[in-house]
């Protein structure tokens, strides 16, 4: 069974994942400028259908390193937990 999350948030470095999903950050500022880092600037999409995880999960590890916040604009992100295991 393929289990998924599906995260609803409402207002609230550079990486390539391993799942082969592109999350290279978009912002044309560097990591060490910002404060928060958007999970969009990541590649997630947050339209309910596409796997956001790489994406999220890249925001937060270079916001862990940098001591940063990570915003998550309006939309449905859906992460594949199974991905996580493969």
């Amino acid at each position: 069974m393929n289990k998924t999350l599906t995260i609803l948030v409402g207002l609230m470095a550079i990486a390539t994942s391993a799942f082969g999903v592109d999350c290279t950050v978009a912002s044309p500022t560097g990591i060490a400028d910002q404060t928060t880092l958007n999970v969009k600037d990541y590649g997630a999409t947050g339209d309910g259908t596409t796997n956001d995880r790489p994406c999220i999960q890249a925001a937060i590890d270079d916001a862990d390193d940098a001591g940063h916040a990570v915003h998550f604009p309006p939309g449905v992100y859906l992460i594949d937990v199974d991905s996580a295991h493969s």
